[in-house]
């Protein structure tokens, strides 16, 4: 019998020996994070010596003189660099020290030489203080489509510099600007931006006169930003072409570098090298040509602008814009050259399901386990899921079997699929961590920190993990084939987001995150032949979503002909069509001229939808004047998902297995968590049965019967009370996300500090705007004041008016439509499509019997009549409006609020 010192020398021993089974090197070069521990007493210049050799060792290094003549020699440098090439670090520091990126007079001379000269002057300091303000270029802009890719890219060239990041220090080099989040000094030279962030610079300084570089960055995925920052850089460069009084840079070239994995670089430089002239013909021919469209526009009165003209109008309107776009362009053409540079890509072994996958979350969790059991450390893990849903639904699983590894109750390997690995009695600590646009920033951070010792991360992620970021030791790619992405018809003004497959492309930068430090291997939730039927590109966003936001853009940087705007891709006509009309419809156009209103300007330079930003807009008025309450409500909708989580219902909870049916592995996870007799209710607010849970009972003190806007109000102030204050118990109680209620916070700080001052005043108001801090702003009288209510949904109804709906035994009958049986008829009818819709079951208006303004409904929910189908009655709003439309087996109203019918008729929308 060994003695009890034997015993834990020999347990010592077995962990070593577990601990270094997981932990054997890989042959792959180690990612230099400058956030090591080993980093973290050092200097800044230590720093980034020890950084330079990692430098030194990528595949772009040796083509930085290459490519600095291609920069000086061309306007554009279209730049193929396959992932792990290092371009997106490395570009703005071969370019940065240049000639071509030193500010510049008007005249051409440099700083440095307006610096020696001011010091024979008797007013030296003031002549060079003048000769500052008055420079050209200097700074080199860096586009990236998102922005933690911004804020990650900022911190890793600021490291590699050897500066401090932004604002920590006056001498800083490097610094970001994404939205709602500035981070520059003076002496910033290298700025990354997301892409909307250069639209709103555009505002201000129509011609860039800061930047001498401007660097656009994943251009592949095509977002809509990127297809209008292309088109503006084209304008400036053919205004710099032609010289005189068109060129705002006089004469200091403004030059371009275009960058990415996959593009076509063959498109990208046959659209910079046709003049807009010639995009301008093939659109008049194209447009021609098109079957009753223009018949169709020019029905319209005469005297009212109709945003597209003919060609003899269009001819003579040109003679008086003002926008390069409608000149002809007689200078010299734009010189366009190319470079490729290989990657940095250890082998990736792709794997596929033999099957399609009846369950992705299921097997993704499989999958997940399976990797964790049977290969060592080092290897994180990181999964591309198709949305915010499905990384919570999936992290819960994940959280869930962590804990069983703790507890050494690993679910049954016989049900879930897996087979007992002989290390599974010492399996590392599982580190989960999510991944999505809508995450506060501090918690997106946390993918580049160090895992503990002795733990793997999982990273559940969108496609947002896709490009730029290069998240430290992943070797295990896991593939959900699917994403996100809106879809929009103009005809129902419809716009929707859907759950769709990826492009090949797609597929391909996503396998490559697993073999940017060592091999690595993929696997492929869907078959080999599925991936062979994907597209081979992803679609552009402009051929598939709402335009109003690319119209306000342009309308507001002065461009009137809006059809013949140099872009990458032609947008459908019709579409362009229905945003003219929403705008319009918005008071964001003039109807006369078509030219941007006062109001139209202050909606594009707030970050928020055309719609949202109007209603905003509205609550500054002296009539309205219910600014805070509008700034909450905005920015609770600026979330794509809700804020409410299901009563009694665990996450990824979704449903019971059929009888004699097999329980999933997701099923045999949450089943040892699930209370007992537990009830599943969907409806939130729906419960059959008489008892009530704590959480119901505390849900529904926050609920506005008549209003989901309103009850989205209630449940912000009182989080952000002052007397709440333990916010993450509060969101327990209520079953709120507190995720969600943080980003929230953040939204409303910052929307607070826009709408604080003069700037986006409609007119005088008693300005009852708090200060961004300040809490005490959150008097629970705003939520039971009658006179609040009416002024916070007159606001909404000012910008979601096109959102309107009337009942359908109220609306006006379409000469020629075929009889509908009144038991199958949507209950209302929007009055701008005439579209049938149905209220969203997760709307409080979807049961209950509502009068617009607080008032008394005729029905208590626990009542019979109230638990009648859902459909036409008497008691019910005879108007609501309503944020979004989705389609599912019928068109749903989401976000609904009941208004009175005699405040549409106010607006004059309804006669």
């Amino acid at each position: 019998m060994k003695a009890h010192g034997d015993i834990q020398m020999a347990d010592t021993k077995k962990k070593r020996k577990a601990d270094e089974a997981f932990r054997k090197p890989s042959d792959g070069a180690h990612f230099n994070n400058p956030n090591d521990v080993k980093f973290k007493n050092t200097s800044l210049h230590q720093k980034a010596e020890a950084l330079l050799k990692t430098r030194q060792q990528l595949p772009i290094w040796p083509h930085a003189d290459e490519i600095k003549q291609k920069v000086r020699d061309n306007d554009v440098l279209l730049l193929v660099g396959e992932t792990g090439s290092g371009k997106s670090t490395q570009i703005p520091q071969f370019l940065y020290k240049e000639e071509i990126c030193q500010p510049r007079q008007r005249s051409g001379e440099t700083l440095q030489k307006v610096s020696k000269s001011a010091e024979n002057v008797t007013n030296g300091a003031q002549t060079l203080r003048k000769a500052q303000k008055s420079m050209i270029g200097g700074h080199i802009a860096i586009l990236q489509p998102r922005r933690v890719a911004a804020i990650s890219l900022a911190a890793r060239v600021a490291a590699e510099v050897g500066t401090p990041l932004g604002s920590s220090s006056p001498a800083s080099t490097v610094g970001y600007s994404v939205r709602f989040d500035i981070n520059v000094s003076p002496s910033t030279r290298i700025k990354f931006l997301t892409d909307g962030m250069l639209l709103q610079e555009l505002l201000r300084d129509p011609w860039l006169k800061e930047y001498s570089v401007v660097v656009v960055d994943e251009v592949h995925e095509r977002g809509l930003n990127v297809d209008l920052v292309l088109g503006f850089l084209k304008r400036i460069i053919e205004a710099g072409k032609a010289g005189g009084d068109r060129d705002g840079r006089s004469g200091n070239g403004l030059r371009v570098v275009v960058m990415s994995a996959t593009a076509d670089m063959g498109g990208i430089e046959a659209f910079f090298a046709r003049s807009t002239n010639d995009l301008k013909q093939e659109e008049s021919g194209s447009a021609n040509s098109t079957n009753g469209t223009n018949g169709q526009v020019n029905d319209k009165n005469a005297d009212e602008w109709v945003g597209f003209s003919d060609d003899e109008v269009s001819g003579k309107r040109a003679n008086r814009s003002n926008g390069t776009n409608r000149q002809a362009i007689s200078g010299e053409e734009i010189t366009v050259t190319s470079c490729h540079i290989k990657g940095r890509q250890y082998p990736v072994t792709i794997h596929y399901e033999p099957k399609p996958a009846e369950n992705l979350l299921d097997t993704a969790m499989n999958r997940i386990m399976h990797i964790h059991q049977h290969t060592p450390l080092p290897g994180d893990i990181l999964v591309f899921l198709s949305g915010q849903e499905m990384i919570e639904n999936l992290e819960s699983l994940c959280h869930t079997y962590a804990q069983s590894l703790q507890e050494k109750q690993l679910p049954n390997h016989e049900q879930s699929g897996t087979k007992p690995s002989r290390l599974q009695e010492k399996l590392p600590a599982l580190q989960i961590l999510p991944l999505f646009a809508s995450l506060p920033t501090h918690l997106q951070s946390r993918i580049f920190q160090a895992a503990p010792p002795f733990t793997r991360r999982i990273i559940l992620s969108t496609n947002i993990a896709e490009t730029s970021l290069t998240v430290p030791n992943i070797r295990h790619i896991i593939d959900t084939g699917k994403h996100k992405s809106r879809h929009f018809r103009p005809g129902l003004n419809l716009d929707t987001l859907l759950s769709q497959p990826v492009s090949r492309s797609s597929a391909a930068q996503r396998a490559g995150r697993a073999g940017r430090e060592a091999p690595g291997t993929c696997w492929r939730l869907y078959t080999q032949s599925d991936y062979y039927n994907l597209e081979a590109d992803t679609q552009p966003e402009i051929l598939q979503t709402d335009l109003s936001f690319l119209v306000l853009t342009l309308k507001a940087h002065s461009v009137d002909d809006v059809l013949n705007f140099p872009l990458l891709t032609r947008p459908p006509r019709r579409s362009l069509e229905a945003a003219l009309e929403h705008l319009l419809n918005l008071d964001a156009l003039d109807a006369a001229t078509g030219k941007i209103t006062e109001i139209g300007r202050k909606m594009s330079m707030l970050p928020l939808r055309a719609d949202l930003a109007r209603a905003l807009l509205a609550s500054t008025t002296a009539e309205l004047d219910c600014v805070d309450e509008l700034v909450d409500i905005v920015a609770a909708l600026s979330l794509e998902e809700g804020i409410f989580l299901p009563l009694h219902k665990k996450a990824g909870d979704s449903s019971m297995p059929k009888q004699g049916q097999k329980k999933s592995t997701s099923e045999l996870l949450l089943d040892k968590n699930k209370a007992p007799n537990s009830a599943v209710d969907d409806d939130n607010d729906d419960s059959d049965t008489g008892a009530t849970s704590p959480q119901e009972q505390a849900r529904r003190k926050l609920l506005s019967r008549h209003s989901d806007h309103l009850t989205l109000l209630n449940a912000i102030q009182a989080y952000a009370s002052p007397t709440t204050h333990d916010r993450r118990a509060w969101c327990d109680a209520h079953a709120i996300s507190h995720r969600a209620m943080s980003r929230i916070m953040d939204v409303r700080k910052q929307l607070r500090q826009l709408m604080s001052g003069p700037k986006f005043r409609l007119g005088p108001s008693t300005s009852r705007t708090a200060s961004p801090n300040d809490s005490t702003q959150n008097s629970l009288t705003a939520i039971t004041d009658p006179d609040v209510k009416s002024r916070v949904l007159k606001a909404l109804l000012a910008g979601l008016w096109p959102n309107v709906a009337i009942l359908t035994t109220l609306a006006p009958q379409q000469s020629g439509a075929a009889a509908v049986n009144p038991n199958q008829r949507a209950p209302y009818t929007t009055l701008l499509t005439t579209q049938g819709i149905h209220i969203h079951p997760s709307s409080t208006l979807f049961t209950h019997r509502t009068v617009a303004g607080g008032g008394k409904k005729e029905d208590d929910k626990s009542g019979a009549k109230a638990r009648q189908p859902a459909g036409i009655s008497s008691g019910m709003a005879k108007a609501v409006i309503f944020t979004d439309l989705i389609y599912t087996s019928k068109a749903y109203a989401r976000n609904v609020s009941a208004v009175e019918l005699g405040w549409v008729v106010e607006m004059g929308r309804l006669s």
